[in-house]
């Protein structure tokens, strides 16, 4: 099997995440990828699922492989309620934290609302000294 890239990289707005390929079986060149795209709307999405499988069935053409796909969505996106968005807003932007919401496509059983801090996390563990009914619950 050739080796070199196999994916494109993303689209601006999307995310790979546990990108593998492995060759099960190297008498039978069969290779699997398997790949999470994450985004936080549908457009970005939907561009990089496409980037994905075009890159995908261009390297098979290539390599006059067989292709087979196959696409999971986890979950829905959901949205976390107003009341306790602008209340998580206004606490978090009091404390100097800057907030952006969005539909969340990871799912978060259990909470209310989930939150990314890209590298904040001493500033948002503060936050959480200071308000802890934003705590998550033990389980």
């Amino acid at each position: 099997m050739p080796a070199g890239p196999i994916l494109c990289a993303p689209p601006p707005g999307a995310r790979f995440y546990s990108l593998t390929c492995k060759d099960d079986d190297v008498a039978s060149a069969t290779r699997e990828i398997s790949c999470e795209i994450r985004a936080l709307h549908v457009e970005p999405l939907t561009a990089a699922l496409e980037a994905v499988l075009r890159s995908v069935a261009a390297h098979a053409a290539l390599t006059d492989a067989v292709l087979e796909t196959g696409a999971v969505r986890l979950a829905d996106p959901s949205a976390t309620p107003a009341p306790l968005v602008e209340t998580l807003a206004r606490q978090l932007s009091d404390a100097g934290l800057r907030a952006g919401f969005g539909p969340s496509w990871a799912p978060a059983p259990g909470v209310d609302a989930s939150v990314g801090i890209r590298g904040l996390e001493d500033a948002f563990e503060t936050f959480l000294g200071a308000h802890p009914a934003w705590r998550p619950p033990l389980r």
